[in-house]
């Protein structure tokens, strides 16, 4: 659902905050736009949508995202489902859902940690390891000058930046966050603060009357690119399928992954985020291999692909083929 059709809908109360956001940053930016609570809503979207403050706007999406780690789950929610309009009830049960996967992954994560799991390779746990160290210590460093342990604005960006580094799922970085600043985090969240967070980062609306929670296609597409997610989850899906058993277990040792079947690994790597460019430009190679090979490999890949491409349309065409059929047939036994 477009932004303009959401503004219709909703309430001036219930579009404060996006307001307050968007004027804020009309104000650094170009401060002959005039923009009140009673402009056109067609204004208001054509506002929004000039690049520079486009551009601005995604920026501080991005910057708030990296410093609320709770708001990363919740947009990370909000991108998967793909949905605009949820319900407060649907979004309630995704978010306990999210919470239940966390704190598993949190006990997962505990024996790889203690050299419990032997799939994991060493340098990947030596990875996980000074991701965890540096964020206990971006944490708990202020309760030395009688402080309250948190992580700061300047702490956040470093460690985000080590992240992106370290070649960590937006799965892998959030669960080392809260081993490192303790699960008690998640339970601060109930579903009207959870909606609360979403309202005050701009990203989403929710009228009372209908107790329904509205994100915008643009926001929607505002955090897919943030989150560097280019594909939507079925064309990662027919990538990922192309690779052989080889491949796949690669990239299971290296993104803390504890699922046996193939289709449970495959939907394991989409689902925590793995980025599919990483796949497809590192993981899947060894150390050292030349770039001849790599492209060979990846021309197999391809090779598997349209052979699949050729199964799937070979199937419809039968399947037409038999429903003609049977039209046929029903209307011969009519006459």
């Amino acid at each position: 659902m477009k932004l303009l059709k959401i503004i219709n809908l909703t309430t001036q109360t219930e579009i404060s905050k996006f307001y307050n956001i968007l004027t804020a940053i009309i104000s650094e930016i170009d401060e002959s736009v005039n923009l009140d609570k009673s402009t056109d809503a067609e204004h208001f979207v054509r506002t929004f949508n000039r690049p520079e403050i486009y551009k601005k706007y995604q920026s501080e999406l991005q910057k708030s995202i990296q410093n609320d780690v709770f708001l990363d789950i919740l947009s990370d929610i909000i991108v998967r489902d793909g949905n605009c309009i949820m319900s407060r009830d649907w979004f309630k049960i995704l978010i306990e859902k999210e919470i239940k996967l966390i704190k598993e992954r949190m006990i997962f994560f505990k024996t790889i940690l203690e050299n419990k799991n032997r799939d994991i390779e060493s340098k990947r746990i030596r990875d996980y390891r000074i991701f965890l160290n540096c964020t206990k210590t971006a944490f708990s460093n202020d309760i030395s000058i009688g402080n309250e342990a948190r992580i700061t604005s300047d702490e956040w960006t470093i460690l985000f930046t080590l992240k992106n580094e370290l070649d960590l799922s937006s799965d892998e970085y959030r669960t080392l966050l809260y081993l490192a600043i303790g699960n008690c985090e998640l339970e601060k969240h109930d579903i009207d603060e959870s909606i609360k967070e979403l309202r005050e980062g701009g990203i989403g609306f929710f009228k009372k009357s209908r107790q329904n929670i509205y994100i915008p296609d643009e926001i929607i597409n505002m955090l897919r690119e943030i989150k560097g997610i280019n594909l939507a989850e079925k064309y990662t899906r027919r990538i990922v399928k192309c690779l052989d058993d080889r491949q796949i277990n690669k990239i299971k040792k290296n993104h803390g992954i504890k699922e046996i079947e193939r289709y449970e690994k495959i939907e394991s790597i989409i689902k925590k985020g793995v980025s599919v460019r990483n796949i497809l430009s590192e993981e899947i190679f060894d150390e050292g291999i030349k770039e001849n090979e790599k492209n060979n490999s990846l021309i197999k890949a391809v090779d598997v692909a349209n052979w699949m491409l050729d199964q799937i349309n070979k199937k419809r065409e039968l399947y037409h083929e038999d429903i003609v059929y049977q039209i046929e047939e029903k209307s011969g036994s009519s006459k």
